[in-house]
């Protein structure tokens, strides 16, 4: 590797200091030449246009008792790839179009003995979460399912490539459960179908 001379070296040092100070600075913006910086922003940037989605998504479901296709619908193409990754049993759907996806998935969830083995690769605080939320309804307020459970706002949407961690996210991801706003209030819901079989197959847990 060819050598720096000792004033580059200086001038490198002292910017990486720069860097560091700026770091803990409200003066941030004002060291351009820092890369830190500009990553910085740029991570800024994406997370709030994925934060700027969802509340889109969030919007969209405006009822107490959300129908499985409609909820489902909601989702783009790759989100949709990522839940048949994880739910449909059998191969031969990747090329399908999103409505033939939404309506493969609906078969999958709508199949007692496919959604039983959905519930039982949950952990006991996911299947307490879903617990919680028959009790109440179908429905709980968001602040209070974040609060039990947490949320899944800085899990990628990506679900194709990345598998949430979060309840909130695995619960979402396998299509149990989904988000509405109803007079102003951000709720998370069971698809209307899926209600009753869950509160039986719950009851062998």
């Amino acid at each position: 590797m060819r050598s720096i001379g000792p004033y580059v070296y200086i001038a490198l040092t002292l910017l990486s200091a720069k860097c560091r100070l700026s770091s803990h600075s409200q003066f941030t913006l004002l060291s351009p030449l820092c890369p830190l910086n500009g990553q910085s922003r740029v991570i800024e940037e994406q997370r709030n246009r994925k934060h700027a989605r969802r509340l889109r998504l969030q919007a969209k479901l405006r009822t107490f008792d959300p129908s499985l296709p409609k909820a489902l619908t909601l989702y783009t193409k790759d989100a949709l790839k990522g839940m048949g990754d994880e739910i449909i049993p059998w191969g031969g759907w990747s090329g399908l179009r999103k409505a033939e996806l939404v309506q493969e998935i609906v078969k999958v969830l709508s199949d007692t003995e496919h959604l039983a083995d959905i519930v039982e690769s949950l952990d006991d605080g996911e299947r307490a979460a879903l617990r919680e939320v028959l009790d109440m309804g179908g429905r709980m307020s968001w602040a209070e399912f974040d609060a039990r459970y947490g949320n899944d706002l800085d899990e990628s949407p990506y679900w194709n490539y990345h598998e949430p961690e979060t309840a909130m996210g695995r619960l979402r991801l396998r299509g149990l459960l989904v988000e509405a706003t109803v007079s102003g209030e951000l709720l998370v819901a069971l698809p209307v179908e899926l209600r009753e079989p869950l509160i039986a197959i719950l009851r062998r847990h």
